[in-house]
């Protein structure tokens, strides 16, 4: 099972979610295919199926795809620029308008939720 590591996990337990990462390492993905969601410490969030993979220039991604981010700040084309930029392996790495990026369409499995996500433990403090 694949391991992804996503940025600031929030509203991971509505519908569909979205996820985009820069390149075309997730081509291989394909639909139905279970993952295993991670944060950047690596720890477990919870496990999703695949519904669906998106790939293209990042001046095409589809603006439907953006909306259903998991991260807010990522819903807009500004933001997801932002966050590529600031997520680039070398300085010298140019992200425009013609970088290749991978959207993940992704339905979390809520029977299988390691821990709970920041808007379930808001739900919980009074």
């Amino acid at each position: 099972m694949r391991r992804i590591t996503i940025h600031n996990p929030s509203n991971l337990d509505v519908g569909p979610i979205s996820a985009t990462f820069p390149g075309d390492s997730y081509r291989s993905l394909k639909p139905s295919e279970e993952v295993q969601l991670v944060d950047t410490a690596d720890q477990e969030l919870m496990f999703a199926e695949v519904l669906n993979v998106w790939e293209g220039p990042l001046a095409h991604t589809p603006a439907m795809l953006l909306e259903m981010s998991h991260d807010p700040l990522q819903r807009t084309f500004a933001g997801v620029h932002m966050h590529l930029v600031a997520r680039r392996a070398k300085q010298e790495d140019v992200i425009d308008q013609e970088t290749v990026v991978s959207i993940l369409v992704l339905r979390p499995k809520q029977s299988t939720l390691i821990r709970p996500t920041l808007n379930q433990i808001k739900g919980m403090v009074k």
